[in-house]
């Protein structure tokens, strides 16, 4: 999640470092129809970068099948806009999917967030509606997302969809946490609460494994 690379859904690195690890795990993959489903003893996984030292062991990602035809009508729709007034955050969303090495794929500039598109959709009215993005690039510096850590509780966010509306959601939690102790699982459940999760890189940034530490804001309908 920053400085060139892709969002591990640890995301961004010098701030998207979750999705740069070279030496990720590999994929079953078929086509965008199959979707990662990580289990909480893989290592690597959409929302993380690990670094490449650990990543000695490459793990299977099962995959479900998510055909979007199987779906109700209103999964046509998808997030296309992120406003978080607050914090001076307007941006584009664009769908992405999993990277050649089985992590989140990032959008390649901090204009832009990336929508886990195999994941819940807002209009899904349950699981998680995962957004990510670089905190910074080598070549553009700072993106807004770096503004994600100052984000108190209780602050609007707004989604737009591709084919009108919008959905409204409260921040009730933003913690940074060790890419290490990220619980994807959670992160991407496509059951229970209808929630929001926006995730940025953070903490200390070493030049060798970019950023430790994941930024992850969660917030709930209002």
């Amino acid at each position: 999640m920053g400085r060139g690379r892709r969002l591990a859904v640890g995301l961004l690195a010098p701030g998207l470092l979750l999705l740069t690890a070279s030496a990720g795990p590999s994929v079953v993959a078929e086509g965008p129809a199959l979707v990662p489903q990580v289990s909480p003893t893989a290592v690597p996984s959409p929302t993380q970068i690990p670094p490449a030292a650990r990543a000695s062991a490459r793990p299977r990602i099962p995959v479900v099948n998510a055909d979007a035809s199987a779906q109700p009508s209103e999964r046509r729709t998808r997030p296309d806009r992120l406003r978080v007034p607050a914090a001076g955050i307007d941006l584009p969303v664009i769908p992405v999917g999993v990277a050649d090495d089985g992590l989140m794929a990032l959008p390649e500039t901090v204009a832009q967030v990336g929508w886990y598109e195999f994941g819940a959709r807002p209009a899904d009215r349950a699981g998680s509606t995962v957004l990510a993005g670089h905190v910074d690039t080598k070549r553009e510096g700072l993106g807004p997302l770096a503004q994600l850590r100052t984000i108190e509780t209780g602050t609007e966010i707004t989604v737009s969809a591709d084919q009108g509306g919008s959905h409204r959601y409260r921040v009730t939690s933003v913690r940074k946490i060790d890419k290490d102790r990220v619980r994807l699982p959670e992160i991407f459940a496509r059951d229970g609460a209808e929630r929001l999760v926006l995730i940025t890189c953070g903490g200390p940034f070493d030049r060798r494994t970019g950023y430790r530490d994941n930024i992850v804001l969660e917030a709930e309908p209002s």
